[in-house]
């Protein structure tokens, strides 16, 4: 038996507890010696890693100690993406297509958020980190009795991409408002000017 089967999902779940809470005091920390804008130069990169966490627990932590699960590849493409979205495809089934998804999201927002290359860089930076992530996950899986599928890897990079497009199309309004407002505000003297005469 392997080492980390004697851990089980209670002390997966607790470690990833752990972390989330330790990065939270370390924000609270740099906030009180540093201020609040150290605190939120540092708050992406907690909450990245707070994300990243959530991913591990929610993927691994759950499989360790599970000695009698099933080890084996999937490389078939679309396969279990098409049974979860099926018509009469089981609840558990079709929320593994959407959990996949959902859970690289945040992954994508706030690699968006870290990097400053341009928007189309970071968008397909961030598909590549969230899709790298997925790739080493499924292959620790398979030292975890379980199966590593290439669809995970799929749905994951793509909830990767949609969090980063999300982002992208924030980023571009904000930018669009701030064009418009500065161009609102470089307008309002020659108005008032044109008014006096």
């Amino acid at each position: 038996m392997r080492a980390w089967e004697y851990f089980g999902v209670t002390t997966g779940a607790l470690v990833g507890v752990a972390v989330v809470l330790a990065l939270a005091v370390l924000v609270i920390v740099v906030a009180a010696w540093g201020g609040m804008r150290r605190a939120l130069a540092l708050a992406p990169y907690v909450l990245l890693a707070m994300a990243v966490t959530g991913v591990l627990v929610a993927t691994l932590g759950f499989s360790v100690g599970d000695g009698e699960g099933r080890s084996g590849i999937n490389l078939t493409p679309f396969e279990e993406i098409r049974r979860g979205l099926r018509g009469g495809a089981s609840e558990v089934v079709a929320a593994n297509v959407w959990g996949n998804i959902a859970m690289f999201v945040p992954i994508g927002v706030l690699l968006m958020w870290l990097w400053t290359s341009p928007l189309l860089a970071r968008i397909l930076m961030a598909t590549i980190a969230g899709a790298g992530l997925s790739v080493a996950i499924e292959l620790t899986q398979l030292t975890l009795h379980r199966v590593a599928d290439i669809d995970d890897v799929i749905l994951n990079g793509a909830g990767a991409l949609l969090g980063a497009v999300v982002a992208a199309v924030v980023i571009l309004v904000v930018r669009v408002v701030r064009w418009v407002v500065r161009r609102v505000r470089g307008r309002r003297p020659g108005l008032v000017a044109d008014d006096a005469a």
